[in-house]
């Protein structure tokens, strides 16, 4: 609104130059209001779709009762991956082979790409009740040495590779010296 102000001040002063910046003006911000009424319907949509919640078993049962359907959970969310099946890059058995099932662990082994982790969004249907949830712990990979060193063993110290040195310079002058 400002900017309009700002122009129809300038349309006074400059005559009838500042009528096409003023309608520049006004679809310009006519199309600032249209794209953030856009947003604010896409973020309406996301909310109704995050507050559908389902239960494992209604998982399980929507693969049994709908044979076409391809539903899974990955991180407690729900998932409807019909439309995607001929599109996916794996191939269609992968994703129907986890239908009705948590495919998180499947889905984190197979290391998508985070493209691939923005495009699930399109397919989210919903999640899973609060007290059904899942909350996989990192595995942690620890790179410490269990194995108990024995010192005392003759053939894992340094005495070993010095004697047989000593011995085999002296069976080398003994024979060719």
């Amino acid at each position: 609104m400002i900017l309009i102000v700002m122009i129809s001040g300038y349309h006074e002063k400059e005559g009838a130059a500042g009528s096409e910046a003023e309608r520049t003006a006004r679809l310009w911000a006519r199309s600032v209001a249209v794209s953030s009424s856009l947003r604010s319907e896409q973020a309406a949509r996301a909310a109704n779709m995050t507050s559908k919640q389902f239960t494992r078993e209604e998982i399980s049962k929507w693969k049994s009762e709908n044979k076409t359907d391809t539903v899974f959970i990955i991180d407690n969310v729900v998932y409807d991956v019909t439309k995607f099946l001929d599109e996916h890059p794996g191939g269609h058995e992968v994703l129907q082979n986890v239908a009705g099932k948590d495919a998180s662990e499947d889905f984190d082994d197979v290391g998508h790409s985070l493209d691939a982790k923005d495009l699930m969004q399109k397919y989210k249907v919903g999640e899973i009740v609060e007290s059904e949830r899942v909350y996989a712990q990192k595995r942690q990979i620890s790179w410490e040495d269990n194995k108990q060193e024995n010192d005392s063993s003759f053939t894992s110290s340094w005495k070993f590779p010095v004697l047989l040195g000593i011995v085999v310079t002296l069976l080398y002058s003994y024979l060719f010296g």
